[in-house]
Parts: structure tokens; C-alpha cells; sequence
């Protein structure tokens, strides 16, 4: 999982280029900016992204995550059409990633062995799901179907992220982060 400092230094990355990106077409903008020393490199600019490098800094230093997050929320709210619009574009992309990993999972069960790393799409979905108030009808019908498919092979359990994290991703809204594939 990654550390704080890199969700720190992705948040301060981002912060130069997050308006000209929500008016850009794409989905998924590059970065031009280096990761801490010995970390991977950052992956590209999505609101998805930026809620989870948000959510996961904030379990780990609320403070320093508010500050960061302000001018992001700013700009959310001086742009919200076109910050909506990028995040259900975004939502939908995500949930078809999710849908094609659950579709490999059923064909072939030892795809099990990379749902900690595959579930990242899913709790991508749940966070713009929240950012934008609720669920569009249309994918809040496929998340369904897709939580289903999942419910019927999950094995309940831990936590599967660093236990650091959990605080700010409750097993309410984020279920498949605690238990596995069976």
C-alpha cells in the first residue's frame, strides 16, 4: 500500500493541473511529476485517484489531508458540472474494469490471488459514488448485480489494506475490503 508521503506528494502534484484537466476530454491525464524516492510511480490524474490518495492520507494525518484537499474542494465547487461529468465518466470506466476482473475471477478462480490489488476499482466506485451525492440509476444497477456476483464466493475477514487504513474505509460502505474471494 502506499505511504503517506506519496499520497501527500500526489495531492501537491496534482493541484497545478486539476483545473485544465476537468476541462480536458480525457479520462486518465499523465503526470509530469516524480513519486517520493523509492516509491511507484504515481498513476494519472483521475478524480477516483485523488479521493482515494484523499481518503487514504486522511486515515493517516487528517489534519495535513485537509489542508491539501481545500483548493481541490474549491475547484470541485467552481467547477462542479464539469467535476460531475469527469466523475461518472470515470465511475463508469471503473465499474466495467471491475466487471471484467469478476468476469475473469468466474472463468478462472486463481484470479482470486490479485483481488487485493483489483479491488482498488471497486472502492474507486464506492468513493465517486459518494463524491457525487449518490448513484446514478444505470450503475448503481450494474454495482449491484456486480456485488452479487462477488457476495456469492467472499469469505468475510480482516481488513485487507494496512490496518491504518480502515478507520476511513468502514465495512459498511466498503464490505469487500474486509474478507476475500473464496
Amino acid at each position: 500500500m502506499k505511504s503517506a508521503a506519496y499520497d501527500r506528494a500526489y495531492l501537491e502534484a496534482i493541484q497545478s493541473v486539476l483545473e485544465d484537466y476537468l476541462h480536458a476530454q480525457d479520462l486518465y491525464w499523465m503526470l509530469r511529476a516524480e513519486p517520493p524516492k523509492g516509491e511507484p510511480p504515481f498513476p494519472c490524474l483521475t478524480l477516483g485517484n485523488v479521493l482515494l490518495a484523499y481518503t487514504r492520507l486522511r486515515a493517516r494525518s487528517s489534519a495535513e489531508a485537509e489542508a491539501l484537499f481545500a483548493p481541490i474542494a474549491q475547484l470541485r465547487e467552481q467547477w462542479r458540472t464539469a467535476w460531475n461529468k469527469k466523475a461518472r465518466h470515470e465511475l463508469q470506466s471503473r465499474l466495467q474494469c471491475w466487471a471484467d476482473y469478476l468476469h475473469e475471477y468466474e472463468t478462472d478462480p486463481a484470479q482470486a490471488a490479485y483481488y487485493t490489488y483489483q479491488v482498488r476499482q471497486r472502492v474507486i466506485v464506492e468513493l465517486l459514488a459518494q463524491d457525487l451525492g449518490g448513484w446514478p440509476e444505470a450503475e448503481a444497477d450494474l454495482c449491484h448485480r456486480l456485488d452479487r456476483v462477488l457476495r456469492a464466493s467472499f469469505a468475510p475477514g480482516p481488513f485487507i489494506w494496512d490496518k491504518d487504513l480502515a478507520p476511513a474505509f468502514p465495512a459498511g460502505p466498503f464490505w469487500f475490503l474486509y474478507g476475500h474471494p473464496k
